[in-house]
């Protein structure tokens, strides 16, 4: 399985568009809950099939009116308004005419509707439907924002989506007047292609963008069913007379298909695809899916069978199951790295927490002097020699405050650095060139888990042979030569290169060992060798930090070579000497 390395990229204007667009419909969709609940009312009764009332509250408008159990609603006699306002959310004091079959006879009956108190259920639904939202798409925007790759937006997608059908309040006809409920029905349509779109690319391509046979044929597939569905959404959304029952029926068998679908997909994922390092860091991801997504199923099923009534739950609490999944992703990203992001993250809370102590510190200053001093020309010159002196104090302020939450937040990260640091301290003092070789090679591959790695030193005709490596083929290259580009280019950068930027990748190692970074090992303004570093195990490219510390990594091997070389000249010299003066008595005779 082909491994697509995820490179870091920036966020263009269009795209923080989006994503801002995203954030709001999600917000105003999830948060219109709270109006229903808490502007909701009725008319006190309850109606089954075909418009028969099954219950009418003592203390109610309906009850008022006359209205029994058994009587019948004429529904199809009743204008679109009246009849959703019967069905469906209304604010208090709405008034219709319902026309009422009682005995017999049909009656035209007014009726006003009261406000009623939502119920615990209610709020446990709307409440419910806030927190799986929030972290739904706060994971999925952090995601997006760190890392943006196909696989993130997938999720951000998914995200989005899912709020805003199945937790969004906006579709519940009565909210919306016409054309504007339509208008909804079909942007809901789309939102619904966002979520089946991004749900499947994302359990096809987690984390790193590959894909096998089944996972193709899975994601083709829903792209071609998902538009049929979404166009089912809108018959479902805007039909409530005897068809409504059918096309409900149809949506649910063909997004229970989907599902069960994403399930065996994510089984045979955990269990068949990829080698057991890659399956084993995926797995807390293929759980979360397989909860999330069965949760969902089950939640379908119910509704199709219309079993609802004999769970001793609401069933709608199935639909929140799917909070397991950014839950899962966000374990499985700070814990085990699927996708690197700790980078970003740890830039973000270094800089956030410095502005605040910064911010809080000018403010803790100005309620001082503006207590103590009355001339406020002095009291500004203060503020200023106090922002000097944070501003030179920043460095130390920034070291100290990111060692703290690489402690904390990404200890692994954290200790991994530690050891190569000292291994940088080490090399110098290493008896060889071969040891200096392997430390290059071993310590990195095993402090980030990287894919391969590799060594290739200068040989007395310029070219650079490959001493030291892991994870390399035998039959990989050996040698660079002197005319390839590359180490011109090292020698003039003298810092890490990216080489997918110069275009340059050997036959061997291809795919998930594939060398991406290339750091130069200079001394003396001569390039005596360079290292080949893979990605990480995750697939994912080395950040700023790894690599400032691989380019320590490399300082120290340029001074261990150059000291082991001028200590091989000496024994050489040593040496050529002790013959020299065993031959020159022989040549004074």
């Amino acid at each position: 399985m082909a491994q697509a390395i995820a490179t870091p990229s920036r966020l263009g204007p269009l795209a923080l568009c989006a994503i801002g667009v995203l954030l709001l419909w999600v917000a105003v969709e999830v948060l219109s809950g709270f109006f229903v609940v808490t502007h909701g009312s009725e008319f006190g009764l309850s109606l089954g099939a075909n418009g028969r009332v099954i219950a009418v509250k003592p203390v109610s408008a309906a009850a008022a009116a006359g209205i029994r159990a058994g009587d019948r609603i004429a529904l199809e006699r009743m204008t679109p308004g009246d009849r959703d306002a019967i069905a469906y959310f209304k604010a208090p004091g709405t008034q219709i005419v319902a026309q009422v079959e009682q005995g017999g006879r049909t009656r035209l009956v007014p009726l006003q509707s009261l406000s009623v108190n939502a119920l615990p259920n209610d709020w446990i639904d709307v409440i419910g439907s806030a927190v799986v939202a929030i972290v739904l798409v706060w994971i999925g925007a952090m995601l997006v924002v760190l890392r943006p790759t196909r696989v993130t937006w997938a999720f951000f997608g998914f995200a989005c989506g899912y709020s805003i059908v199945q937790l969004g309040y906006l579709q519940n006809p009565g909210l919306l007047r016409q054309p504007w409920f339509e208008v909804h029905a079909v942007l809901a349509a789309l939102a619904l292609l966002m979520t089946l779109w991004g749900g499947a690319v994302f359990s096809a391509r987690f984390p790193d963008g590959s894909t096998n046979r089944w996972s193709i044929i899975y994601e083709r597939a829903v792209f071609l069913i998902s538009p049929f569905v979404a166009v089912l959404y809108v018959f479902v959304a805007q039909t409530f007379d005897s068809r409504r029952l059918f096309w409900v029926r149809t949506y649910d068998v063909a997004l229970l298909g989907l599902m069960l679908a994403a399930i065996v997909l994510i089984v045979y994922r955990s269990h068949f695809d990829g080698d057991a390092a890659s399956r084993a860091r995926g797995r807390w991801v293929n759980v979360g899916l397989a909860v999330g997504i069965g949760a969902l199923a089950v939640d379908f099923a119910v509704n199709l069978l219309g079993i609802a009534g004999s769970f001793p739950f609401p069933p709608d609490l199935l639909g929140l199951g799917v909070v397991v999944i950014p839950i899962s992703v966000a374990y499985a990203v700070l814990r085990h790295h699927v996708i690197d992001v700790r980078f970003a993250v740890n830039r973000a809370l270094v800089y956030g927490s410095i502005t605040t102590l910064f911010l809080l510190a000018l403010s803790a200053i100005e309620w001082a002097i503006g207590k103590k001093l009355a001339d406020h020309r002095v009291a500004a010159y203060i503020e200023i020699g106090v922002a000097l002196a944070i501003g030179l104090w920043f460095n130390v302020l920034h070291r100290r405050i990111e060692r703290f939450f690489d402690r904390v937040f990404f200890w692994q990260q954290h200790r991994a650095e530690l050891h190569l640091t000292r291994v940088a301290a080490a090399i110098p003092h290493a008896a060889s060139v071969e040891a200096v070789d392997r430390l290059l090679v071993d310590e990195p591959l095993r402090a980030y888990r990287l894919t391969s790695a590799a060594v290739f030193r200068r040989r007395e005709d310029g070219s650079f042979a490959r001493v030291a490596s892991a994870a390399w083929a035998a039959d990989a290259l050996e040698c660079i030569p002197p005319t390839d580009p590359m180490p011109a280019y090292l020698a003039a950068e003298r810092a890490p290169l990216d080489l997918d930027d110069l275009a340059w990748a050997p036959a061997q190692p291809a795919g998930p060992g594939r060398p991406i970074l290339a750091v130069p090992i200079a001394a003396r303004s001569r390039l005596i060798a360079f290292t080949l570093y893979g990605a990480t195990e995750a697939g994912e490219t080395l950040d700023p930090d790894q690599r400032r510390t691989l380019q320590h990594l490399a300082t120290a091997a340029a001074a261990a070579y150059d000291h082991l070389e001028a200590e091989a000249l000496r024994r050489e010299t040593a040496e050529l000497r002790v013959k020299l003066a065993d031959l020159t008595p022989e040549v004074s005779l």
